[in-house]
């Protein structure tokens, strides 16, 4: 566990008054910890190593099962204490309880600070932002290389294979993967793959995740040129996204960040209420979105802290995932090799041509 964190750590239990603080959901393990892995069952909200956390120490408690790997490839601090358990013992019999313990959700005899962390994970420390880098070029890439390897006879289910085998033959976990090909993408925005095939005009969505942190991103792959009317949505959609970005400064309030994207539905020639069609996105990090923002967000925008938003219009969407810093968004899913156009002074994606 790196300084920063136990530091973070100690503070955050100082500003709660508490005494111990338990950390069972693997977005909140990974925070903790670096990136560890904590879970087996990805759909679990509560995962296979738990860690009780004190001024004094970081105490993992987990199974016989567990124990030897986590130890060996994902908790391998060696100031780390360990509780090991046998398989059918209760977890929740081995970590404290009482008004100073504080738990990210609910458990009885506990307190529930699940939104105070929250909100102390919001601002990233720069080991986090150099993995975040990382990921987000390497998701990047991943879409790159799904639309190069992928034609337009072939079926969404083919396309989303490809696109989680490059994910997960870099290290990424394609916790969300979304595939829509020409007949469904008009009148789907959260398109489930099918057997459909990709036709001339397919989207692809993926939230990726790796060390805990989530890359999230919207790429359009087109086996045709578009239209000058398509061509034009595109332009002109990008320029919604821009008033997001633009927005997204630290010390910015959600809220008005939210109000300047979606008033840009109606200044760039779309419908103005298009955007209660679709979620504009929100805050991310270590969750696809740490909550959704919306007209009634009370809280301030972060220096170091991840965003994606997801602009979108029948037919099309912008999403890539970006840093809040005191110059402008930083956009971190970038493939050099993928088409763009310079908005806002940004580098924003196209959809890519095949051939």
């Amino acid at each position: 566990m790196y300084a920063g964190r136990r530091e973070r750590l100690v503070r955050f239990l100082d500003e709660q008054d508490l005494d111990a603080l338990v950390l069972r959901r693997p977005s909140s393990v990974a925070w903790a910890a670096g990136g560890a892995r904590a879970h087996i069952d990805v759909t679990g909200e509560t995962g296979v190593a738990w860690l009780v956390v004190t001024r004094e120490s970081v105490r993992v408690v987990t199974s016989r099962i567990e124990a030897e790997r986590l130890a060996a490839e994902e908790l391998t601090d060696p100031d780390l204490e360990w509780t090991v358990l046998e398989w059918p013992a209760d977890q929740a019999a081995a970590v404290p309880t009482g008004d100073r313990v504080g738990v990210d959700g609910a458990l009885a005899g506990c307190r529930d600070v699940s939104a105070e962390l929250e909100v102390a994970r919001r601002s990233l420390l720069p080991e986090e932002l150099e993995r975040y880098r990382a990921l987000g070029r390497d998701a990047a890439e991943a879409l790159t290389a799904t639309a190069r390897a992928r034609g337009a006879a072939e079926s969404e289910r083919q396309w989303a294979a490809h696109a989680a085998a490059e994910l997960i033959a870099r290290g990424a976990d394609p916790l969300v993967l979304l595939v829509a090909g020409a007949d469904r993408v008009r009148r789907y925005r959260h398109p489930l793959p099918t057997s459909s095939p990709a036709g001339d005009l397919v989207m692809v969505v993926v939230c990726a995740r790796r060390h805990g942190l989530f890359a999230n991103l919207t790429r359009f792959v087109a086996a045709r040129p578009l239209s000058p009317e398509q061509a034009d949505v595109q332009d002109r959609l990008l320029r919604v996204e821009a008033a997001f970005l633009d927005a997204t400064r630290p010390g910015v309030a959600v809220a008005d960040a939210f109000a300047a994207g979606t008033a840009a539905y109606g200044t760039h020639g779309f419908d103005p209420d298009e955007w209660k069609r679709h979620h504009q996105g929100g805050p991310t990090g270590y969750l696809s979105r740490d909550h959704l923002a919306t007209p009634d967000a009370t809280e301030l925008i972060e220096d170091a802290q991840a965003f994606g938003w997801n602009p979108s219009v029948p037919g099309l969407k912008v999403e890539d995932t970006v840093l809040a810093t005191p110059t402008g968004a930083e956009i971190l899913t970038v493939d050099p090799a993928w088409p763009t156009e310079t908005v806002s002074g940004r580098h924003r994606p196209l959809v890519l041509v095949q051939g």
